[in-house]
């Protein structure tokens, strides 16, 4: 009777083997026995060096799969792939972050030094949108409340709608961020910004009072008249 190649190896040979193999080549190992899989798919070792390739240059991983690769870098490392597919970041996810807004077009009531001004954005957890108080657009005082909420499509899809400006759709990008976008705008997560410090206490937005039900009746109801007059 033929003998378990990697049980003739033992441990340490096996091991050294395995290491050789890609994640691909080693998800198919094991698969082959309980034995392989026990080597190939929980050896901590053989993939630890695969996820960090995989997440090297990458500007968001949750942090559950960061905790889950401390237990099973094989299932971080499978996990990682099928968050990356996922387009619509969650609400607690879009308010980390710190947003680079860049105009794909000049309006004609904005200034074209606008072209090059960096301008950030900040969604925050009570479904306002606000601004560092340097901004070129906004400055200290921003000129209208600015509010964002999840809607869903007559498709099926979800975009970011924020005021009656055209919908935002969102998508991942190469480096497992996300792209907001319509006609007029793209922004992205600005990693150099670091993280959405939140509303300053003084600012006006932190004493908004309206609901998310409250501001989804309110932008529906324009967007409908503005569409159906």
């Amino acid at each position: 009777m033929m003998r378990d190649p990697l049980e003739a190896l033992g441990p340490l040979c096996a091991s050294n083997v395995l290491a050789f193999l890609g994640p691909h080549d080693l998800a198919r190992c094991g698969a082959v026995s309980r034995s392989w899989k026990a080597r190939a798919l929980h050896d901590g070792q053989l993939w630890a060096p695969h996820l960090a390739r995989l997440w090297d240059g990458k500007v968001y991983i949750p942090n559950a799969i960061r905790e889950l690769a401390q237990v099973s870098p094989h299932r971080a490392y499978s996990e990682s792939l099928r968050d990356a597919a996922r387009q619509l970041p969650t609400e607690a996810e879009l308010c980390s972050f710190t947003w680079a807004l860049n105009f794909k077009a000049l309006l004609s009531w904005f200034s074209t030094a606008l072209g090059s001004a960096s301008i950030r954005r900040y969604f925050n957890p009570n479904h306002t949108v606000t601004a560092p108080a340097d901004d070129p657009m906004w400055g200290e005082v921003e000129p209208q409340r600015h509010y964002w909420y999840f809607r869903p499509e007559v498709d099926g899809s979800t975009v970011l709608q924020v005021n009656t400006y055209p919908p935002l759709v969102c998508t991942r990008t190469a480096d497992w961020g996300w792209e907001l976008s319509n006609v007029v705008v793209r922004m992205i997560i600005d990693t150099a910004a670091g993280p959405n410090p939140g509303i300053p206490p003084g600012h006006p937005a932190a004493q908004e009072a309206l609901t998310l039900a409250q501001i989804e009746a309110r932008f529906n109801g324009l967007l409908w008249q503005n569409e159906f007059g």
